[in-house]
């Protein structure tokens, strides 16, 4: 069964006729808890796949954070602008379940296929990385 969601003005329970505000609530909840899990998955993934870079999995994770923060905003953005007069309370809980699932899936899918490819990188240049980054960048 469906429940019309209500907010709260100044004390009073006011039946909201428009749904977008609170379905943007939402997602923009997943987005956060998403992101926090992609790092934490990240971090994880780390000393298994990349122990041995040092330092580099650290400025990894940050231009993984800054790539994946971009797709984050414009699903949010969508949603900060989705009019509630076009869609139907089960036009828009279909589409939040449709975007919640892409996101959940991507917050554990695209940082192991980031540690990958950097295992990859490291393998295929290989490199001894533990040397000083003046050296790193004259090879490249």
């Amino acid at each position: 069964m469906m429940h019309e969601p209500v907010m709260q003005r100044r004390g009073k329970s006011v039946s909201c006729s428009g749904y977008a505000n609170y379905w943007h609530k939402r997602i923009s909840s997943n987005l956060a808890f998403a992101l926090l899990v992609s790092v934490m998955w990240h971090i994880a993934l780390i000393p298994r796949y990349l122990s041995h870079l040092e330092l580099v999995p650290l400025y990894a994770l940050w231009i993984f954070i800054g790539l994946i923060l971009v797709p984050a905003r414009v699903v949010d953005r969508q949603w900060e602008m989705v009019d509630s007069g076009r869609y139907s309370m089960a036009d828009l809980q279909r589409r939040f379940r449709y975007d919640q699932a892409i996101i959940w899936m991507a917050a554990f899918i695209l940082p192991y296929l980031w540690v990958q490819a950097l295992g990859l990188i490291a393998g295929q240049l290989n490199l001894n990385w533990g040397m000083d980054m003046p050296q790193l960048v004259s090879l490249l």
